[in-house]
């Protein structure tokens, strides 16, 4: 999913920051005590807005995110996020992080768009990996629908 944003698109607006989880803060195969937390603490505290776009159910995301919205509230700065919701064949407790997440974001303020995964999932389909191309492609159109709306805000 990252590689398909073009990181520049969105930070040429001066007035809102995008930090989409796979720019360098967090390599997949690390576990939650290994992500740069003081990275996403500075990044997050030069920020106006922030956009966190997460897949839920993974143990290390959840934890990002947790971090990151715990620091946008303590910083006073605007937090927006996209969650995907896990495959209901990926089991409870991916599906019981992501809910808990998305209760831990809501409690901390942030605006928080939900894209459901299972809208995309066809069983028929022999590759499952379509399904999930499927919920890259509705995250992408959500974090450009923030940006178009963070850029007419921030340019007024």
């Amino acid at each position: 999913f990252a590689t398909r944003l073009q990181r520049g698109t969105f930070f040429q607006n001066q007035l809102v920051k995008v930090d989409v989880f796979g720019f360098g803060w967090y390599s997949p195969g690390l576990d939650r005590s290994e992500f740069d937390r003081e990275a996403i603490e500075r990044e997050i505290a030069l920020a106006s807005k922030v956009l966190l776009v997460v897949y839920g159910g993974g143990t290390t995301s959840s934890e990002m995110a947790k971090f990151s919205a715990s620091c946008a509230q303590f910083k006073n700065v605007q937090l927006h996020a996209i969650l995907s919701t896990p495959m209901s064949w990926e089991g409870r407790k991916r599906a019981a992080r992501a809910t808990s997440l998305l209760e831990f974001l809501r409690s901390t303020g942030a605006t928080v768009t939900t894209v459901v995964s299972d809208q995309y999932y066809d069983q028929d389909e022999e590759d499952f990996r379509v399904s999930f191309w499927r919920v890259d492609d509705a995250m992408l159109k959500e974090v450009q629908a923030w940006a178009a709306t963070a850029s007419e805000v921030g340019s007024g």
